[in-house]
Formats: structure tokens, sequence, C-alpha cells
């Protein structure tokens, strides 16, 4: 597939718009994480290097439902984008058209694009709006991209939409495995509280992928489906009978869906619990399964693949000591990473966390800032987004 490209155009003495991320967790008006601005840098950069007379980022922060929540505005978060890009940044509003065009400074950030109500409505007005902000408008938040909204999707309608770095760096390494890998050589890890979230992304892998590793609360309701027992652990009754079925489809097709032999239990979830390692054959009525312990299955999967895409925590990875069923297959999977045996791509906030925890980001192939968008791609969903960015044949 064939996309508009940022590095396409010249933008010598343009005003360029750039749709990305910098939506990042605060705690007491502290960023937790900048991790999103970092990546949002690389494209702005580029353009700044290639003559560009004004950028102008449009982003969102939070949900704030089309108002204008105090807590949600970028003035706590613009210090630490000063910081990262190296100089000052004009912060205001859309409304604020005369101030956006004598802005001096180089890089104008408008305020939270979600104040705005018509931008999960996806309103002509506001899209028109953005469309004559600048010559150029980018695309450079995969985050955002499934989501029809006006700064992601709706601005197509009145101006060409490029995508920028970070969007292409998404797009293109997931579908290189998604679109251009055997099945044979991909091996998927899914985990996660449910599988009715997960549901799509299941059916979808099981065709695309010939190792599927299970963990998580999700994995509970398949040990249900398989007639194990699972005590007092969370699973979803409703469900059961979807597993079944996924079960069967995927045995017919040649896929290994991949269930632990061994599960970490406690008799309750907190700090400090006492935890025990058990058979799956042998849980009791009052057993809690909180995480997975696989052992040298994973290493022989690892051997065979080429690929190994990862999206959800494999136990209760915020309350230690149910975080090294994550960590030790976080740990196995940066190993044949760095020995260049695979290809790993992460995604979603709770692994890439556990991931960051275990000070092994650096050591995996990719990290998605996608979220929900990365789980959608991998249901093998069209992204309003992503679309808006293809070349028209």
């Amino acid at each position: 597939m064939k996309y508009n490209l940022v590095q396409n155009l010249d933008v010598q003495n343009k005003t360029v718009v750039v749709r990305t991320d910098i939506n990042v967790p605060l705690k007491n008006g502290v960023v937790q994480d900048s991790t999103r601005i970092k990546e949002s840098f690389k494209t702005i950069k580029h353009l700044l290097e290639g003559g560009a007379k004004k950028v102008i980022i449009v982003a969102h922060f939070g949900r704030p439902k089309g108002k204008v929540v105090e807590e949600m505005s970028f003035k706590y978060i613009l210090s630490d984008v000063e910081k990262i890009y190296g100089q000052n940044v004009d912060l205001l509003r859309l409304e604020d058209a005369d101030k956006i065009q004598k802005s001096s400074s180089k890089i104008i950030l408008i305020e939270n694009i979600r104040f705005y109500p018509e931008e999960e409505k996806n309103g002509d007005v506001l899209s028109q709006t953005l469309a004559k902000l600048g010559d150029f408008y980018i695309n450079d938040a995969f985050s955002a991209s499934h989501r029809a909204h006006s700064s992601v999707y709706g601005v197509a309608k009145y101006t060409q939409v490029y995508a920028g770095l970070l969007l292409q760096d998404e797009i293109f390494n997931i579908e290189s495995i998604l679109n251009g890998t055997q099945k044979e050589k991909i091996c998927t890890i899914i985990g996660g509280s449910k599988v009715s979230t997960k549901l799509d992304l299941l059916n979808n892998l099981i065709h695309k992928s010939k190792y599927i590793v299970l963990g998580g609360g999700m994995a509970n309701t398949f040990f249900h489906a398989n007639g194990f027992s699972i005590g007092k652990s969370l699973f979803e009754p409703d469900f059961t009978q979807n597993c079944v079925e996924i079960l069967k489809k995927a045995k017919e097709i040649g896929t290994q869906i991949m269930l632990p032999e061994f599960v970490i239990t406690a008799k309750e979830i907190k700090d400090g619990a006492e935890i025990e390692v058990k058979n799956i054959k042998n849980i009791k009525e009052d057993d809690i399964i909180t995480d997975v312990c696989f052992d040298g299955e994973l290493e022989e999967v690892f051997r065979k693949v080429n690929f190994v895409v990862w999206n959800g925590p494999l136990g209760a990875f915020e309350t230690r000591p149910f975080s090294c069923g994550t960590e030790n297959t976080a740990r196995l999977l940066a190993k044949h990473t760095v020995l260049k045996n695979i290809k790993s791509i992460i995604g979603g906030g709770d692994v890439v966390s556990a991931i960051g925890a275990a000070g092994l980001k650096n050591s995996m192939t990719y990290i998605s800032t996608g979220g929900g968008a990365f789980l959608e791609w991998l249901e093998g969903k069209t992204l309003p987004g992503i679309t808006v960015c293809k070349v028209d044949v």
C-alpha cells in the first residue's frame, strides 16, 4: 500500500499543521512518562530542518468530552514540550487565529483539540478550520488514528493529509509482519484481563500467526473452556463458548494456542501475598490465578519464528509478586531480540509500562505508542486516520 509521505513535501517557508500525540500521564501536575512527547518531535524536527516557516501542533489531552476542563489544559505539560523540543512553544487557542499568524515562535501548540465538541463528532466546521491553518496537514498521531474525528479524519475532506514519520513507523512495522511474513514465522503474545475485548483480535490472529501465547485474566476463561478448575480466579463465563470456538478453529487451521501448564496462585491479590506455583490441574477452590509460569516452551517457540508481537500483560503485574510472568517473558524476548534472532513489536499501555519498569524498552525492536489503535490494527480493522493518508489509485 502506498501513502502520501511527509518527506516528499517541499516545506520551505511553508506553515505545516501536524496532528500528533502528546497525551502523556500526569500525576500532581508532573509528567510521569514523556515518551510520546519525545516521539512527536521526530516529524517536527524534520519539518524545521526542511525550512518550514512555522509548525502548528494539533493534539489532544485526556477525555474532556468537548468541554474546557482546566486540569486537561496543555499548560501543564508546556514546559516539558519546550524542554524536549529545545525551543519556545506558544500555547494558543484555535480561536486566536490572529495570534497564530503573528506569533514569532516557530512552533505553536493549539490548546487541547478535544475541548471542542465538534472534534469527536467529526464536525465539518472544525475540519475546515483545521485544514485552513497551514499549507500542509500531517497526521502523526497513530494512537488516535482509529478515531473518525475532525483532526484525524474529517480534515481530509478539505485538504490532503500526509503521513508523519512516527505514523509511518507504526504502519510499516505492523504491515511488514501481518502482511509480509509467512504465518509460520510469527508468534503473538496476548494478555490482559478480559477475553471479551480480545475476541476480534484472536479471530484475526489465528489466521496470521502460527503461535498464540495467552496469559493474564483472559487466559482463565480459556482454562475454564478446557474444563479446568480455576478456583476464585477472574474469568468471563459468558464468553466460555467463544473460547471453545477459537480453540477449535485454531486447531483446524494449524495454529497453536499456548496456555501455560503452570501458574502462580495466591489466596488474595495484595502486595507481599504468599504465592504458590501450581499445575493448572491442581487448582483449589480458594485459589486465585494471578500470573503465568512459562518455562522452556517459549524459548522453543522464539527459536522457530522471526517476529514476536505482544499486546497485554500476562499477570496482575501492578502488584508484586505477580509481575514475574510478564518480566520473565520480556527478558527472554529481549535476549532473542538483542541476538537478532527475532524482531519484537510491543503495543498496549500496560505491557509497555511493564517492559519499561523492567528496563527493557531499548532491547525491543519497536515499541508502539498506539494503544487502542495498535489493537484495532492487529484485529485487521481499517483505521480512518491511516486511510486518509493513502495514495489514491
